[in-house]
């Protein structure tokens, strides 16, 4: 027989979902936020919005240094060539900006919970 899942901070309340961060079983009021769709924890969801946030602004100063870069070069080399010019390097670097913010997985999106939303069960991770 399998033993009853509780909430780790409420040993008495059964839980409903693990927090996907700690693997801490959460009942129905610990189970607060959402990252990424899946249940979380109070702790583990500020922690996903500090990483977030910090993360999101080196982001795009790395994106907008790599565009001026490349946009020079451009120009440079619109100064030599027909071919290649400001256009082309524009372009580049949008596509380059695109390739990082699919590459490194942006800003989280920490929701908080709706009371009664289903989650997927603890326990049924236990069998």
């Amino acid at each position: 027989m399998l033993a009853r899942v509780t909430c780790a901070v409420h040993p008495e309340t059964p839980s409903i979902a693990a927090c996907t961060g700690c693997r801490k079983a959460l009942c129905e009021t610990c189970a607060a936020f959402t990252v990424e769709g899946a249940p979380s924890c109070t702790a583990c969801a500020e922690a996903a919005i500090a990483r977030s946030e910090a993360f999101g602004g080196v982001l795009v100063l790395v994106v907008a240094a790599a565009y001026l870069v490349l946009l020079a070069v451009g120009l440079a080399a619109a100064s030599r060539t027909r071919i290649l010019g400001a256009g082309f390097a524009a372009v580049f670097a949008i596509g380059l900006g695109r390739v990082l913010q699919v590459t490194f997985k942006v800003p989280a999106h920490v929701m908080p919970r709706r009371a009664g939303s289903a989650l997927v069960d603890a326990t049924s991770s236990a069998r």
